[in-house]
């Protein structure tokens, strides 16, 4: 179990966020839900396109089997997925695949708890989240997952803005696993494995 309190810096949430429950479309300054189609920029794949989630559907085994934090119409194409109104993080999560783009901010940690408990009873899990490699959830994530890759590059979310360029996250991502293939990731950035 990743222990939030063992050192998760505390700060105030930022106006618009939601903590605990799973959050559709609103949270690109975060790299939240928004449509969830992105653009690995190193990967030779997505030079000039949008792209899906293929990386880390290819990383759970071929599938995305449970997304419990998308939107309603299930952007990501997951088999099963949930979504607002129900408090998503407190649902079982009853798959062998599963994707999580959690909510950020103090309600990454309770997602992230989630995703450990669900690698612990035997599913194969891949959570993307801001690589803020100074905070003690990302140390504790690393410490409990199988492998880590640090996506090169900051994620784009395929929506353009005024002058023409793309949204992008304001940080770097990593995506854990527990489980997966981590070798499908290799060309989004640095995989670290245990």
């Amino acid at each position: 179990m990743i222990d939030p309190e063992a050192g998760a810096r505390s700060r105030p949430p930022r106006s618009g966020t939601r903590t605990g429950l799973c959050r559709p479309g609103c949270y690109a300054p975060q790299l939240g839900l928004v449509r969830f189609f992105l653009w690995f920029p190193h990967s030779s794949a997505n030079k000039r396109r949008r792209t899906s989630l293929a990386p880390i559907r290819a990383a759970l085994g071929g599938t995305i089997e449970l997304d419990p934090c998308t939107e309603p119409d299930n952007p990501n194409g997951a088999e099963r997925f949930m979504c607002l109104p129900d408090d998503c993080a407190a649902l079982p999560w009853d798959a062998e695949a599963i994707f999580v783009n959690p909510p950020y901010a103090k309600a990454r940690e309770r997602w992230f708890n989630r995703c450990f408990d669900a690698a612990t009873a035997g599913a194969r899990v891949a959570p993307l989240i801001p690589a803020h490699t100074d905070t003690r959830i990302f140390h504790a994530a690393l410490a409990a997952a199988d492998a880590v890759t640090l996506v090169q590059g900051r994620l784009k979310f395929g929506i353009p803005r005024q002058d023409g360029r793309q949204m992008a996250a304001s940080h770097g991502s990593a995506i854990f696993t527990w489980d997966c293939d981590a070798r499908q990731l290799e060309h989004l950035g640095t995989t670290l494995r245990r």
